[in-house]
């Protein structure tokens, strides 16, 4: 029975979410939001952690390929081979993204590495945090629990919403004669 307001819940995310973004062109770090809200109504917490992660690394490298089609193609990584982090430091370096839209996406590829490899993805930084704030019984998180997938869903939306509008505007800069 605990799927049922889940649902709700999930559907009114993503209402909220498609709401705001209507008017810009769908892509696969949509589907992969959508997916995102199926694991969360049916409480695969730990899966939503991860593909949301997904999401946002996907919806960068749109926008670095939609990049290089506009420059030199001779100056760019193959975007297959990046990954987030430098994807990450590839779009604050360009301003594409801000320092506080970069410490959202540190949080969501942090939470959504735990949740794909185990503590071993930021052990040292946990046990950092358990031995300063002088509780080592608290256990390590690795599994994710329904906030911390609300909590992802929320940020990767926002963040998502943020790159959509940016995309946008470097289509729009490129229809321009």
């Amino acid at each position: 029975m605990a799927e049922r307001p889940l649902l709700t819940e999930a559907m009114n995310l993503y209402t909220d979410y498609y709401l705001r973004i209507r008017d810009m062109r769908p892509d696969f770090a949509d589907d992969l939001l959508r997916e995102a809200l199926r694991c969360y109504a049916t409480e695969a917490h730990t899966a939503v952690c991860v593909v949301c992660r997904v999401a946002v690394e996907e919806e960068l490298k749109e926008i670095h390929e939609l990049l290089v089609t506009l420059s030199d193609h001779s100056t760019w990584q193959p975007v297959e081979r990046m990954q987030l982090e430098s994807l990450k430091e590839w779009a604050h370096a360009l301003r594409i993204i801000n320092g506080k839209q970069t410490v959202t996406i540190e949080k969501i590829q942090g939470r959504g590495n735990r949740s794909a490899h185990g503590p071993t993805a930021d052990i040292w930084k946990q046990l950092r945090r358990r031995k300063t704030q002088k509780d080592l019984a608290q256990p390590l998180e690795i599994w994710a629990d329904q906030q911390d997938a609300r909590s992802q869903i929320q940020a990767a939306a926002q963040v998502l919403r943020q790159l959509k509008a940016k995309k946008d505007q470097i289509n729009r800069l490129r229809r321009i004669p």
